[in-house]
């Protein structure tokens, strides 16, 4: 790399007694993929939304908990020491932009963007992380969704770095030494994966490259498990405190339509037995242990009126009774989710009724002048009456049974979800369109359950779960640039990703820098200068896709308002820019499997014999 690094930004003095901060979350990625073998120069880009308030992960509890989400992207671009010009339009003419100076260089290396040019080979980007992190401060809890990981297959050095970094993120969020404020006071940490084997998710038509190997339905479960069980492993092993000092980490997974046998057999959990250090996996779903502390306390149940004990019994996936149930309806217990069969299972649920079927939320009726008749009108006018006798009825009597009415039915639960039960729900769900496609689909959840550290709680009780941290974006702007990555862009081969890769990137950075020339590429637009002027063909007509969730009808704007009235975005800038969001990292080992008859991993290389056939005599 030619290109000269910005100096480094003076370190801030601090006391001896203050805390060392945990590094951030590019900078423990950048440090997780230190180890990769191979040669190969990382560029890392982190998008970390601010904290919002989110009213879809209970909507079917009253009142909802305060939920505060914020979404996460994680793109991953590599060139390796080979890596040459793939087309001569992919030069282009501009001069690489230096940074600001002060610009941190924290347990990394940034450099500006610079063309590519031979001493700048263009890069690509091999993997990608879209997640949501939703914090619920009354219970102490944390739920992390990994929406969708995706690759593209165009990086030259093998192994590829996707399981490593997936293996970091978790980590750096199951772990109670680097979790971020407000989430560091926090005491659980779920972390929830629905595993569904699709061609491409975030990178559009890269399922046509035939250097992309797509695993199976089986095969993508069994790379989650071994990802959670070596997460959960990590994060055992610390030294903060073992099972003795109150740390535990619960492992479930389920497969649906499978038994136990089954999903171990296909799976190859029977290998596993010669593990030194196994990891304790439950098969099942873990919201049917009265043990545990789930993100919706019950507490909060009694508090909205909804009697806590119920009179039915419910049982786990084995069958095997749990004793009561705690809560008035399965949306009290089973969080909803973007793109995950569960929610949109709840969804049918709560709209459905013994007489109707699914039916559509009732509109409200417009308020009219004549409906404001008042209680006590003057003389010479008659009172509103009832239809039953010649009773006179107020407008406020009118509407308290109709508050009445709604009331019952919030008890009650929305729809049929105060009557099925759990084992019957997960019983049902083997038989959904997510779960009967031809493939084998997983869920699978781990549990951190660990005190934190002591002046992490105390700045996770002071701090505003409300509050940006520093190096946080918009919500607006992580969700333009997912949404450019997913709809303007090429990834069919190597040339094309590299294109998509330089304007991408440069879009991300105008963005931060607050320029308005990539603007159309964020909100999805496509102009000839992204594809050499061939048309973008979208994945969504090939792909199955599945239905998108029925929005219930909410006050979506009150709900996701803050209490104080409007919350200031996060201002990004060049700087922030190079401190927090853009990494670099480069990495010089021994590449895989070297050595006379190496294979992968160092392993022997396993030579297949066929079979010699005679010869047949000429007659």
């Amino acid at each position: 790399m030619s290109a000269e690094a910005p100096p480094p930004a003076p370190a801030p003095t601090a006391s001896a007694s203050a805390p060392t901060p945990p590094p951030g979350l590019r900078d423990a990625l950048l440090d997780a993929l230190k180890d990769l073998p191979g040669r190969r120069t990382l560029h890392l880009h982190v998008l970390v939304s601010a904290p919002k308030r989110n009213a879809s992960l209970f909507p079917f509890v009253h009142p909802r908990p305060r939920v505060y989400a914020q979404e996460i992207l994680v793109l991953l671009s590599e060139h390796s020491e080979g890596s040459t010009e793939k087309e001569a339009d992919d030069k282009p003419d501009a001069q690489p932009t230096q940074p600001e100076p002060g610009a941190s260089q924290t347990q990394t290396e940034t450099h500006a963007h610079a063309p590519d040019t031979p001493s700048h080979p263009p890069r690509n980007l091999v993997s990608a992380i879209s997640a949501t992190l939703f914090h619920l401060p009354h219970t102490s809890s944390a739920l992390l969704y990994v929406s969708k990981v995706d690759s593209t297959g165009h990086g030259d050095v093998r192994p590829a770095p996707t399981r490593a970094l997936v293996c970091a993120f978790l980590a750096f969020y199951a772990s109670p030494r680097t979790r971020p404020a407000p989430v560091a006071g926090t005491r659980r940490l779920w972390v929830h994966v629905f595993a569904r084997a699709q061609g491409q998710y975030l990178f559009p038509n890269s399922a046509e490259w035939t250097g992309k190997r797509v695993r199976d339905g089986t095969g993508l479960c069994k790379w989650w498990r071994g990802v959670c069980g070596e997460v959960a492993k990590g994060v055992r092993g610390e030294g903060a405190g073992g099972e003795e000092k109150g740390k535990s980490v619960r492992l479930w997974y389920l497969l649906p339509g499978m038994t136990d046998v089954e999903a171990a057999h296909s799976l190859g959990v029977v290998g596993e037995a010669n593990d030194p250090d196994p990891v304790q996996w439950v098969y099942g779903n873990p919201y049917g242990e009265t043990e545990l502390a789930y993100p919706c306390s019950v507490s909060h149940a009694s508090v909205a009126g909804v009697t806590a004990t119920a009179t039915t019994e419910d049982t786990d996936a084995s069958g095997s009774s749990s004793g009561p149930a705690k809560w008035p309806h399965l949306g009290y217990l089973i969080p909803s989710f973007d793109d995950d069969p569960k929610s949109r299972f709840l969804d049918e649920l709560a709209y459905t009724t013994d007489a109707d079927g699914v039916r559509s939320p009732e509109r409200k009726r417009p308020r009219l002048a004549s409906d404001l008749v008042p209680i006590d009108p003057p003389e010479g006018s008659h009172k509103p009456t009832s239809k039953r006798g010649g009773k006179p009825v107020s407008k406020r009597q009118d509407g308290g049974a109709e508050k009445e009415k709604e009331k019952d039915d919030k008890e009650r639960g929305l729809g049929e979800l105060g009557r099925v039960s759990l084992a019957e729900f997960w019983e049902r769900m083997a038989f959904r369109q997510e779960c009967i496609s031809g493939t084998v689909t997983g869920f699978f959840v781990m549990l951190v359950d660990a005190p934190p550290l002591p002046h992490a709680q105390t700045q996770g009780q002071e701090a505003d779960p409300a509050a940006a941290n520093p190096g946080e974006v918009s919500a607006q702007l992580a969700k333009r640039v997912l949404a450019s990555l997913t709809s303007a862009h090429e990834f069919s081969s190597p040339a094309r990703g590299a294109r998509s890769t330089r304007i991408l990137e440069a879009s991300i950075r105008g963005l931060c820098e607050g320029l308005s020339s990539a603007s159309g590429h964020a909100n999805g637009k496509v102009d000839a200068g992204m594809t050499g002027g061939e048309e973008v063909q979208s994945a969504a007509a090939e792909d199955p896709k599945t239905p998108p969730r029925r929005v219930r009808e909410l006050d979506v704007a009150a709900e996701n308002a803050s209490p104080g009235g409007l919350v200031a975005e996060p201002v990004t800038s060049l700087e922030t820019y190079y401190r927090y969001i853009y990494g670099e990292r480069r990495v010089e080992n021994a590449p895989l499997g070297t050595g006379k008859g190496g294979g992968a991993g160092g392993q022997q290389e396993v030579r297949v014999l066929s079979v010699r056939r005679k010869k047949k005599k000429a007659s």
